[in-house]
């Protein structure tokens, strides 16, 4: 079993049994492994339940935390920020999984863009080729569209004024054009087939003694 989760967007984010309350002491939840802080910019992960990672991600591994003690005695894990932890309200997702107490192994994942995504987008998704060329056209023409304002601003030159506006408006109708809500909806669907992170919970059996277990939390770089 496995799902994707995408935490706040926040640089502070939780994962915790809705048993823990509106945990305020964060340290001590995270050491007794009834909640995983985690630290990171934009964290979007993936999550498998009793089964290995994939080969296919393990080639993209740059940093791994294995044992990290996680109890789901509810059977409901719940993604949110870090602050919002005991507010379901402010969750940003949840997994239902056996109840009990998890060892959870960590795999920071990195991928080159033009090897391994955009080969999947230029052939799924046709609008990607046009954004690779025209948004740095857009880009180029708001330069040159605002450099004109200035410039005709500056001189009080009208027909300057009007050519600048003409090429901004140009510029931002591009960049409009090549990054549609649709098709940003479709790009987001097939980057989620490249998570940064993938967390693996093994259960541990029934009355296991936990006293050689921790909980920690885990910061990440981009």
């Amino acid at each position: 079993m496995h799902a994707d989760l995408v935490s706040a967007d926040v640089e502070e984010h939780a994962l915790y049994d809705p048993s823990v309350g509106a945990q305020r002491d964060v340290d001590a939840a995270t050491r007794a492994g009834t909640l995983l802080a985690m630290y990171a910019s934009g964290l979007e992960y993936r999550i498998y339940v009793g089964e290995p990672l994939p080969e296919a991600l393990r080639e993209h591994v740059s940093t791994t935390t294995t044992d990290v003690l996680l109890r789901v005695p509810s059977g409901t894990l719940i993604a949110s920020g870090l602050k919002d932890v005991g507010e379901p309200a402010k969750a940003t997702g949840s997994l239902q999984l056996p109840a009990g107490d998890y060892l959870v192994d960590v795999y920071e994942l990195d991928y080159d863009w033009d090897r391994d995504v955009a080969p999947v987008l230029l052939a799924e998704l046709p609008a990607y080729r046009r954004e690779r060329t025209g948004k740095p056209v857009a880009s180029v023409l708001t330069v040159l569209g605002i450099g004109g304002l200035v410039g005709g601003a500056f001189a009080w030159n009208p027909l300057v004024l009007a050519i600048g506006a003409v090429v901004l408006l140009a510029g931002l109708g591009l960049g409009r054009a090549v990054t549609s809500k649709s098709y940003r909806a479709s790009k987001d669907a097939i980057a989620k087939r490249f998570p940064g992170l993938a967390l693996v919970l093994r259960r541990l059996d029934d009355g296991t003694d936990l006293s050689a277990h921790a909980g920690k939390s885990l910061t990440f770089t981009e």
